[in-house]
């Protein structure tokens, strides 16, 4: 997997490939050799994930993706997925640092008035190691999980994404290197200066609360096949054709509909393969997953009809998703 220069942003359609499908994980935790009751294949929560060719998946960050995902869509009824990758990192980079304020520089562009503290973005990143290209070094993948902001498409969102994004890495890279054990650290591990981070965003999907119904995900899914089956490469939305026609596993062969893809495809991110599973610390933090709180906000809790209200949408969609059958 290669960067691209500091300062620049990839505008690749998103793939549903695993290969580059890699959207997210969540949690807290330290990853550690986890016991085969923490792994899993094929199906979480009813949903089909990618395990056959990548192996087994970690059931914590697959319960925090799955989580947040629901916390999002009951709470807002339009939410946007957007990845943001930062290729090649390290691990003194100070991802929870960046994503505080990259989340907040995107809040203030994107709400104003109540619209600013009722809408929240929420996240979910992962910490991989890197490829053969950069050796001894970490990249990162980030979801941001947006609520729909009034008077904004999904094209101008996407954009100011990648922007912001490069501008809170490039002052992340000033703050970090007047660190005095940079060098050190830097040296005793191999990396160089120049594998600084890049940013690279690589797609979106637009999750519709209203859209999550089985008779709708079922005609999401035939109009998708339909296009798989003609080859007309015309696209559905937020998904690319090509890819499902192209990817390695289930190739021709659309899983269900945009709800389900984005699932599969986010699920990549959940692999055991390429986590750290030794407890040897590099740098600050041997961290290898993060997320925002998969709990409702205060303003809903204080709220008995709003909490009400929050807590049928929640048991709707999960009772929609658990219905899902795949073939």
């Amino acid at each position: 997997m290669v960067g691209h220069s500091l300062g620049t942003v990839n505008n690749k359609g998103f793939l549903v490939s695993m290969d580059n499908s890699s959207l997210f994980s969540g949690s807290t935790t330290k990853l550690k050799k986890y016991s085969p009751n923490k792994l899993t294949q094929n199906l979480h929560k009813n949903l089909p994930i990618q395990s056959t060719e990548v192996g087994e998946s970690i059931v914590p960050m697959l319960d925090s993706l799955y989580e947040l995902s629901i916390l999002q869509l009951a709470l807002y009824s339009r939410v946007y997925a957007i990845r943001v990758n930062l290729l090649p990192c390290n691990s003194i980079f100070q991802m929870d640092t960046y994503i505080d304020k990259l989340t907040k520089k995107l809040s203030r562009l994107f709400y104003v008035g109540k619209e600013r503290i009722n809408k929240k973005i929420r996240h979910l990143w992962c910490r991989e190691l890197n490829s053969k290209e950069f050796t001894n070094a970490f990249h990162y993948h980030i979801l941001l999980l947006i609520p729909a902001p009034n008077n904004r498409t999904v094209k101008s969102v996407y954009d100011e994404v990648g922007k912001k994004a490069i501008e809170q890495i490039q002052q992340n890279v000033r703050y970090e290197s007047l660190n005095s054990n940079n060098e050190r650290l830097y040296k005793d591990n191999g990396w160089k200066w120049d594998e600084m981070p890049s940013v690279t965003k690589s797609g979106y999907f637009i999750l519709d609360r209203p859209k999550l119904t089985k008779e709708e995900q079922e005609k999401q899914r035939i109009e998708m096949q339909e296009k798989v089956d003609s080859s007309s490469n015309l696209g559905y939305h937020s998904l690319l054709i090509e890819k499902i026609q192209t990817r390695k596993h289930n190739k021709n062969l659309v899983l269900g509909g945009v709800f389900t893809e984005y699932y599969y495809a986010s699920s990549y991110l959940c692999k055991l393969a390429s986590k750290r599973t030794d407890n040897k610390s590099i740098g600050r933090s041997d961290n290898s997953f993060h997320g925002s709180r998969r709990t409702a906000p205060n303003y809903i809790k204080e709220d008995s009809r709003k909490l009400a209200k929050f807590e049928e949408n929640k048991e709707q969609i999960i009772k929609s998703i658990s219905s899902y059958r795949f073939p």
